[in-house]
C-alpha cells in the first residue's frame, strides 16, 4: 500500500499546530491568602482577551488580553493614591484552573494566585 505525498504533508501540517487555543471564558474567582477574592469575568474571541476584574478596590477593565494556546496575558490598570499603576497579568490555564503571576511596576517580585473557572 502506497501513501500519497500530498496527504502525508497534510497530516504532518496539521499535527504540527495545536487543534484550538484554549476558551477563558467565563467567569473565575481567585484567592490569595487571607485577602478578599478577586473575581475575573473573560471575554474572548479569538486570541483577543477582554473582561473585567474585581477586587474590593472596585471593577477594572482588562488591557492588551491575549491567549495564546493555554497561556494568558493580560494588563490592568489601578490607581493607587494619586498615580495609575499597571499591573501585568501573565498565566497558564490547565482546563478550569488558571495559574497566573501579577507583576508590579518598579517591584521584581511577583504575586501567584489560582483562579478557578465558577459554575
Amino acid at each position: 500500500m502506497r501513501t500519497h505525498p500530498t496527504l502525508a504533508l497534510a497530516c504532518l501540517v496539521l499535527c504540527s499546530f495545536p487543534c484550538c487555543a484554549a476558551d477563558v471564558s467565563g467567569r473565575w474567582k481567585a484567592e490569595y491568602r487571607n485577602e478578599s477574592p478577586t473575581f475575573f469575568q473573560f471575554k474572548q474571541n479569538g486570541e483577543q482577551l477582554t473582561g473585567t476584574v474585581t477586587t474590593t478596590a472596585g471593577e477594572q477593565q482588562i488591557q492588551e488580553g491575549k491567549v495564546t494556546g493555554d497561556d494568558v496575558t493580560f494588563a490592568v490598570a489601578r490607581r493607587v493614591g494619586r498615580r495609575e499603576v499597571k499591573l501585568i497579568y501573565t498565566g497558564k490555564l490547565n482546563d478550569d484552573v488558571l495559574v497566573m503571576e501579577v507583576a508590579f511596576p518598579g517591584e521584581e517580585s511577583r504575586m501567584r494566585m489560582t483562579a478557578r473557572r465558577l459554575p
